[in-house]
């Protein structure tokens, strides 16, 4: 019993050190990734964001959607069953939900025009309009073979993203 009363304060000075918080080293690193970079128009940017650079000319090819949410950065929750796109330098898309021969057929057969305006792409396409819910979805994101769209969500509710992932060829 006298070990327990000697253990007791020892066991607690312990375990009290140990969550004492932050250690030094752990709050420098914070700090360094709350330092605010500028970005090429000089606007203040979190360093541990995600680079969302636009280059437009990544967009031909095909891409299979990955995730939907309302986290810009993230994949968000993964779609039931396979979404794909096709877009291609000639102003042709396509959708297709099995595979890759679907839209080699669709592209042959029923090509659907897109174009783009600015950092946005636009199509009159029912497909389209379906998954984007509306005619002109902001592209914010498209390099290192990953996409990411802007949706604004009808009503006024916010904006949700979805994620594609390019396919090789």
């Amino acid at each position: 019993m006298k070990y327990f009363f000697i253990f007791l304060p020892v066991s607690f000075l312990f375990v009290s050190c140990g969550f004492n918080g932050s250690s030094e080293d752990e709050k420098a690193d914070d700090s360094i990734e709350n330092q605010k970079d500028e970005d090429e128009n000089g606007e203040q940017v979190s360093s541990d964001e995600i680079s969302f650079e636009v280059h437009m000319e990544e967009l031909y090819g095909d891409w299979v959607l990955i995730g939907v949410g309302a986290d810009r950065m993230g994949p968000g929750v993964a779609p039931v069953g396979e979404i794909m796109f096709a877009f291609r330098d000639n102003g042709s898309m396509t959708v297709a939900t099995e595979g890759r021969e679907e839209i080699k057929v669709n592209l042959a057969g029923i090509p659907s025009p897109y174009e783009i305006k600015d950092k946005k792409l636009c199509s009159d396409d029912i497909m389209f309009k379906l998954q984007f819910k509306q005619p002109c979805a902001e592209i914010i994101r498209l390099n290192e073979g990953r996409m990411s769209i802007k949706i604004e969500i009808p009503g006024g509710a916010g904006f949700m993203y979805k994620h594609f992932v390019k396919l090789d060829d």
